[in-house]
């Protein structure tokens, strides 16, 4: 079953890890950009922005999915049903909080002495976060990142309403597999997911010197 993965799972290997890989990156942008803004110029309604962008977190990936393809779909203007950018965006919406939360909780950790005085030398705010923010929070970003990633390479929930017949995933084709009785076949794709995934984690955790939870803790 190993030999034959590259052959019957070429394409669904690549949709995982290019959906993963660009709402990864994506996330990973959105989500600091956010936690930047709520931690430090702290406007008017940051509790609400926190809070919505923290929802979908505990919302089923089903839910997700159902709202994007009433929103995308049939009739829409904007049709998206059964393309990439409607599992990208979906992908995003779930994941990220991740990399959010990590970057906020590296942000209440620093002192801002360095961005104030960025500021004062007549630099504007996104200046100051591209030059000076970013490299102190680059970590937390990797951080969340990685477990970004790590669990986009095992989605299913959201996947499974959204997908077409050139946008399937590693994940469908186990849950088909197995749906079908093969079970060698989605034991041979899960050991491979399982494999990748912790080759990343042991990586990154060698890299950074650290585990990636401890980018998540607060104070």
């Amino acid at each position: 079953n190993y030999m034959r993965i590259p052959v019957y799972s070429r394409k669904e290997l690549f949709n995982t890890f290019y959906l993963s890989v660009l709402a990864t990156v994506l996330a990973a942008i959105l989500g600091s950009l956010v936690a930047y803004i709520t931690e430090r110029k702290k406007p008017r309604g940051a509790a609400l922005l926190d809070m919505s962008i923290m929802a979908p977190f505990i919302l089923p990936g089903t839910v997700v999915s159902v709202s994007l393809l009433s929103a995308f779909s049939g009739a829409s203007i904007i049709a998206l049903g059964g393309t990439y950018t409607i599992i990208v965006i979906s992908y995003m919406i779930r994941r990220t909080p991740y990399v959010y939360r990590s970057v906020a909780a590296s942000l209440s950790q620093l002192n801002p002495s360095l961005e104030e005085a960025s500021t004062i030398a007549g630099a504007n705010w996104f200046y100051t976060f591209r030059r000076v923010s970013v490299p102190l929070i680059m970590p937390a970003i990797i951080g969340g990142s990685i477990l970004t990633l790590t669990t986009l390479l095992q989605e299913l929930s959201t996947t499974i309403l959204l997908y077409s017949s050139r946008t399937r995933t590693v994940p469908i084709q186990i849950y088909g597999a197995v749906a079908d009785g093969k079970l060698g076949e989605a034991s041979a794709l899960s050991v491979v997911l399982l494999v990748v995934v912790f080759v990343i984690v042991y990586a990154m955790n060698r890299k950074q010197g650290k585990s990636i939870a401890s980018s998540f803790k607060m104070g």
